[in-house]
């Protein structure tokens, strides 16, 4: 089988971060396992392995790559394409004040697709030292946002009197 390059960009309402890209590649990891030891992959076997979107999502993939579930070295071909697939995602840095809500990843990783049309993992951390925004860094790139920042350079010394 040749190599298969996938659009994982509809991915991005279940890869919001790089615990996501685990989590996910374990679930393909286990749906590799389970096609071992029954023969096949069936669509009951990806309900039963995978969250349903990505059930779901492989599925599509499945049939536009026309890939059986019958076949062994073809469906795994196709999940090692698509765990490499994942693995080959850009990572973004993100360090916050706080922890994330779901709405400000999607937003996040919205702006990355627009802009650079591509889907990103975030790598998230907290700091809550920054008190409020953030630090991003991407390739080798850093953008401090945060307020600790801002006051740190806006802070004039205090003269002794």
């Amino acid at each position: 089988m040749s190599l298969q390059i996938f659009d994982l960009s509809p991915m991005q309402k279940y890869l919001h971060t790089t615990n996501d890209a685990r989590q996910m590649q374990t679930a393909l990891q286990r749906m590799s396992e389970k096609m071992f030891t029954t023969g096949s992959i069936t669509t009951e076997v990806l309900q039963q392995t995978l969250p349903y979107e990505l059930a779901t999502f492989v599925t599509r993939l499945m049939q536009e790559h026309k890939v059986t579930g019958k076949d062994r070295v073809q469906l795994q071909s196709f999940l090692t394409s698509l765990t490499n697939a994942v693995n080959n995602l850009p990572v973004v840095a993100l360090t916050l004040a706080r922890p994330p809500q779901v709405t400000f990843l999607q937003n996040v990783q919205e702006w990355f697709l627009r802009s650079y049309n591509t889907l990103v993992l975030l790598d998230i951390a907290i700091d809550a030292s920054l008190i409020a925004g953030g630090v991003i860094s991407i390739k080798g790139k850093y953008y401090d946002y945060s307020l600790k920042t801002l006051l740190d350079s806006t802070q004039k010394p205090v003269e002794k009197k």
